[in-house]
């Protein structure tokens, strides 16, 4: 017999610190850099949005060409309902740093709002401020499109492409449906 600790029990509200980066945790509040050079802060969508959902993305992906563009359709068609999307550009065509013209051009060929997509490269690496507070769960390589989404109302890490239960779209849609 082994004992099993508990599962960690999220805040019902945002905690700047977070509690960890896995499933059931909140993640702590980081720093992103939009197409238009503006730093935002992920907290500052804490209770704006019932479900917030990131996809990390590069110029290159082949797989991201289409689900980019119907990830944006599906975030405007259930913006009422609280669907908030991040798109993270951690390379572009050329995997390499994506500058903000890249970023912007980006955004308007995918049908996003530049405002809401952000490069993540620190010159050497991609994805660090992302993958640095949460857990991808791959044990290092990700595939992409690669998705996460948070419960909007306290950044509660929820459900990721490679660890949650359900599906990206069931899970989006119970947050959105909370009452």
């Amino acid at each position: 017999d082994v004992e099993v600790p508990p599962l960690p029990v999220a805040s019902e509200a945002c905690v700047a610190a977070g509690t960890g980066n896995k499933i059931g945790d909140n993640v702590r509040n980081f720093t992103l850099t939009n197409c238009y050079g503006d730093p935002i802060d992920l907290h500052d969508r804490c209770g704006k949005s019932e479900a917030i959902w990131i996809v990390a993305t590069a110029g290159w992906c082949g797989a991201c060409e289409a689900f980019v563009p119907e990830a944006a359709q599906r975030t405007k068609d259930n913006a009422e309902a609280g669907l908030d999307l991040m798109v993270v550009i951690g390379e572009n065509a050329a995997g390499s740093e994506p500058s903000l013209e890249y970023c912007k051009d980006y955004a308007g060929k995918k049908g996003l709002d530049a405002a809401s997509t952000f490069v993540d490269h620190d010159g050497t690496s991609s994805w660090p401020v992302l993958f640095g507070a949460i857990d991808t769960y791959s044990g290092g390589s990700i595939g992409l499109p690669w998705n996460a989404v948070l419960d909007g109302r306290s950044m509660e890490y929820i459900w990721s492409s490679n660890a949650g239960s359900g599906d990206l779209y069931s899970v989006q849609d119970e947050l959105m449906s909370r009452e």
